[in-house]
């Protein structure tokens, strides 16, 4: 059972999202500092997540003890100890957490996330657990083309929203569309060939998971998956796509002699549904 501070936060956000902007402003501050009474300086409560205990802030603990645990099971089915990983749309950090534990004290983990509210709470994560040692963030969004300005857009009531999704302009497209996003600002972008040679990385394993931009970051990546092989875990998101199928071929296009399993292990030519799939070279194969 979740604790009151959190039970409040849950019941009360509906109303508390009509009120006046510095009304918020003024109910998050106080349950800010609520919560850094309940849980200490850091506000991150002790939480059971996919099998670990971590330290989270109190409302990303809210979403389960086995929240996203078929991604989970695959890392740690193909992340060794000392591997260098891209996480590509880090979000929280959940999923960076993760991969931290899994690569060890000899790992890097390379984090991009771009979404303001979600960076600070990652970085909170990563200082919480005690990862600054081996994960590295990158407060960019990565794409087909380094130092560009593109638009990304926050989807939620505010730009502190936990979570919260977003699109690259001309990538992803909402699902539906009274969805606007609430705000939208430019951001610096970068590629994964990029950081590969900006953080001198052996990438062992790259994580993808963008809301539809899946095919720009890719195609930001052909170096490193020519030269390292990487295994490759994407998101598939076919709404972001007028021709999802298309879409689908086009990133197999993209991961030339790799096969493409479902995370149950189903082999497919191709993503088709909205899901995670894992690409991982063939043997002897050089394209």
């Amino acid at each position: 059972m979740p604790d009151a501070l959190i039970w409040a936060h849950s019941a009360l956000r509906p109303v508390f999202s009509g009120l006046p902007p510095s009304v918020r402003a003024g109910a998050r501050s106080l349950y800010r500092w609520l919560l850094s009474q309940r849980y200490g300086h850091d506000g991150l409560a002790i939480a059971v997540q996919n099998e670990r205990s971590w330290r989270l802030d109190p409302l990303v603990a809210l979403r389960g003890e086995m929240a996203e645990l078929e991604t989970i099971q695959a890392f740690r089915r193909v992340v060794q100890p000392g591997m260098d990983v891209i996480d590509v749309g880090a979000n929280v950090g959940q999923m960076t957490l993760e991969l931290a534990h899994l690569v060890g004290d000899q790992g890097r983990v390379v984090a991009v996330e771009p979404g303001p509210g979600n960076l600070r709470l990652l970085e909170r994560h990563v200082q919480g657990n005690g990862f600054s040692d081996r994960v590295l963030m990158e407060a960019t969004a990565c794409t087909d083309q380094p130092d560009q300005t593109i638009t990304l857009n926050i989807l939620g009531s505010d730009t502190d929203d936990i979570g919260s999704g977003f699109s690259v302009v001309d990538a992803a497209k909402l699902p539906n569309p009274h969805q606007l996003p609430a705000h939208a600002y430019p951001v610096l972008t970068t590629t994964v060939d990029v950081l590969v040679a900006r953080h001198a990385l052996t990438p062992g394993f790259l994580k993808i998971d963008v809301e539809g931009a899946e095919l720009q970051v890719l195609e930001g990546a052909q170096q490193t998956l020519k030269q390292y092989r990487p295994i490759v875990l994407v998101g598939f998101h076919p709404f972001a796509f007028e021709d999802a199928i298309a879409a689908g071929q086009a990133l197999m296009d993209l991961l030339p002699g790799y096969s493409l399993t479902t995370l149950s292990g189903e082999t497919v030519s191709y993503p088709q549904t909205l899901a995670e799939y894992l690409a991982q070279p063939l043997p002897d194969t050089h394209p």
